[in-house]
């Protein structure tokens, strides 16, 4: 039998969960109820994932628990660590979304939250060696040791690069990197999401996301470059499209008011 229609339903399912939390995460905003709908139907629209959200991937539960993780923060300290940890494992990177997430607990209590993705990511490591055994090294070895995707597959002896090398293939990738950014983020809307992000600048809660924007992409390029330029950076980028959603439809709606009444349709359009 086929399993595809089965896994691809379940993926459909998760990704329908982003609808819900985009209003929760409108509604954390303080938006009308008119604006917690227009943001759970520009989540439900799946924007730049349209295209391979539904198929059998991590996209779908990176960006359902990674918004949800995001939302969490700063508000229920245990709910944060819970999803933090599950976010851990569900892409190789997650680790790095709840050093983010501690940016919204200032001082000592901002630490678990960073710790609980790193441990989550260890444990699930060391099961993976058992599992794996060393088989399981040399491949995570030679993902880190090749820059481009063709370099793995062959036979090749790796050739670990150094640091500098990892930097400049960083820097070339660069507008790939913008492109992403633009496109996970909503595309148009990211301008009024970063008005609104920018006016709430002191919101403890919403640092984390400006954080893992801007921090995730390099970081992936130098640990992992050949699997970052082939599509981690695109699918780690889910967990900031729900709430992309939210800001960019509140910072619409509040610029909707302040200059011309077509503004918002216009920038949807």
């Amino acid at each position: 039998r086929n399993p595809w229609p089965a896994t691809q339903l379940c993926a459909c399912l998760i990704a329908a969960g982003w609808a819900p939390l985009a209003w929760f995460w409108a509604a954390r905003l303080d938006a009308s109820t008119a604006i917690r709908w227009c943001a759970g139907l520009l989540a439900v629209s799946a924007g730049g994932y349209v295209r391979t959200v539904t198929t059998p991937d991590s996209m779908a539960l990176y960006g359902l628990l990674g918004g949800a993780a995001f939302l969490a923060a700063s508000q229920r300290l245990s709910i944060t660590l819970a999803l933090v940890a599950a976010v851990a494992v569900t892409r190789g990177d997650g680790f790095l979304l709840g050093i983010a997430a501690a940016l919204a607990w200032p001082g000592r209590r901002g630490w678990p939250v960073a710790l609980a993705g790193i441990g989550a990511f260890a444990a699930w490591s060391v099961r993976c060696w058992i599992i794996g055994g060393e088989g399981w090294l040399a491949m995570r070895a030679r993902v880190a040791r090749r820059l481009r995707l063709s370099e793995i597959l062959t036979t090749d002896a790796p050739d670990a690069p150094t640091i500098g090398k990892r930097f400049v293939f960083a820097g070339e990738h660069l507008p790939s990197m913008l492109t992403v950014a633009f496109i996970v983020s909503g595309g148009v809307l990211i301008w009024p999401a970063l008005l609104e992000w920018t006016k709430r600048r002191h919101d403890h809660g919403l640092r984390p996301l400006l954080a893992y924007a801007l921090g995730f992409p390099f970081v992936i390029h130098l640990l992992a470059p050949a699997i970052a330029a082939e599509g981690s950076v695109y699918r780690s980028g889910a967990a900031l499209f729900v709430p992309m959603c939210a800001l960019g439809a509140v910072g619409a709606a509040n610029l909707t008011k302040r200059y011309h009444p077509w503004f918002l349709p216009g920038a949807l359009v």
